[in-house]
C-alpha cells in the first residue's frame, strides 16, 4: 500500500497464487487537483492479459474523507458522515446502512446495522455490536444484539477478549 502526503491511499497491490495460477491486482486512486473528487481503478494482470476498469469515482469533503461513492458497474452509491473528531459516524448504501458511536478516546463503542427489503421500505435494525475496553484501551469485550424486524432485541452474546496480543500501537 502506498499513501501520499495527505495520508490517502494511492494504489494497494495484491499478488495472488491459487491453483497454480498467478495474478496480480492493483487498485490505484486518482485524486483530482483540489482534493475534492477521486477515481478508483483496477488493474489486473493474468496469464490471459492486462485488464483495467474503473471501479468507482466519489467525491471528498475539506477533510479529504470519502461522502460519497458511486460504483462503475452497478451504480450503487454509498453515502458516508462523519463526526467534527472525523470519525465515520454513519455510511448508507440502497439496502444497508450503518451507524457508529465512539468514546472520548475516539474508539469505536457501538456499531448499529439496519437493512430493508426495497428503497420504498424503511430500514429496520438488525444487529448491534457493543465494545468495551480495558484500561491500557484495548479492545476487550464484544456484546451482539440480534434484533427481529420490529426492532425487537431477540438475543445476543458477550465475547471477551482473552488471548488477544497487541502492538505498541494497540492493534491486535
Amino acid at each position: 500500500t502506498t499513501y501520499d502526503s495527505a495520508e490517502r491511499t494511492l494504489s494497494v497491490l495484491v499478488m495472488v497464487e491459487s491453483n497454480g495460477k498467478r495474478f496480480r491486482k492493483e487498485t490505484k486512486t486518482i485524486y483530482d487537483d483540489l482534493g475534492r473528487r477521486f477515481e478508483r481503478y483496477e488493474t489486473i494482470e493474468s496469464e490471459s492479459g492486462v485488464e483495467r476498469v474503473l471501479v468507482s469515482s466519489g467525491t471528498l469533503n475539506e477533510k479529504g474523507q470519502v461522502t460519497s461513492e458511486v460504483f462503475e458497474k452497478t451504480k450503487a452509491t454509498i453515502n458516508y458522515e462523519y463526526d467534527s473528531r472525523g470519525n465515520l459516524i454513519y455510511r448508507e448504501e440502497e439496502l444497508e446502512k450503518y451507524e457508529y458511536q465512539y468514546d472520548r478516546q475516539d474508539r469505536e463503542t457501538m456499531a448499529r446495522i439496519f437493512y430493508r427489503k426495497s428503497k420504498e421500505k424503511p430500514f429496520e435494525i438488525t444487529r448491534a455490536y457493543l465494545y468495551r475496553y480495558n484500561l491500557r484501551g484495548e479492545r476487550n469485550s464484544l456484546t451482539l444484539e440480534g434484533y427481529d424486524h420490529q426492532g425487537i432485541l431477540i438475543g445476543g452474546g458477550v465475547n471477551d477478549y482473552k488471548n488477544y496480543q497487541y502492538d505498541q500501537q494497540g492493534n491486535w
